[in-house]
């Protein structure tokens, strides 16, 4: 034989004030928006530019990462991108969007601008691009620039485009 149940109660009052109420799935989506569109701001920035932001260091180790794979695989940078929008979740996005729009306009140095114009022309232009890069400037390693020229048009979608433009910049910049 079964237990018999108990008599139906009404519950108190006083217990209903203790709840507390959840967001809406609305109000969670609309979050969740708002954060990718934070996030996709600071990943346009160099990491060196964050440090006066107010991360943590596992936020800072996801943003870091989200940028590096910013020219990546699409499905890899939307996992990452899910995940770092996971480590903000609950946190207040005012002060971030405030120090955004305070003091993190990027313009990016001349030297970064102008190894991106080299890197456009390398790709087009190949080796004649190079050799005139080279003559440009006398410190550049030829043999490296045509190498990583080589593996860019072999892989843009790898990382090898990116290094170009590092030893670019760096040649730009010294």
């Amino acid at each position: 034989m079964g237990r018999r149940k108990g008599k139906f109660r009404w519950s108190n009052d006083e217990e209903e004030e203790d709840l507390e109420f959840e967001t809406s799935r609305a109000q969670h989506k609309r979050d969740q928006v708002e954060w990718e569109e934070v996030i996709r701001e600071l990943i346009e920035l160099e990491p060196s530019s964050w440090g006066s932001l107010p991360f943590d260091e596992f936020q800072r180790e996801a943003l870091v990462e989200l940028y590096e794979l910013s020219a990546k695989k699409r499905t890899a940078f939307k996992r990452q991108l899910g995940y770092t929008k996971g480590l903000f979740r609950g946190q207040d996005i005012t002060h971030l969007r405030e120090a955004l729009e305070d003091g993190m306009q990027y313009d990016p140095p001349a030297a970064h601008v102008d190894a991106v114009r080299w890197v456009k022309r390398m790709l087009t232009q190949g080796d004649t691009a190079v050799t005139a890069f080279v003559d440009a400037h006398e410190e550049a390693d030829r043999q490296l620039l045509r190498l990583l020229l080589r593996n860019a048009r072999k892989e843009p979608n790898s990382k090898a485009p990116r290094k170009l433009l590092v030893a670019l910049r760096d040649v730009l910049s010294a």
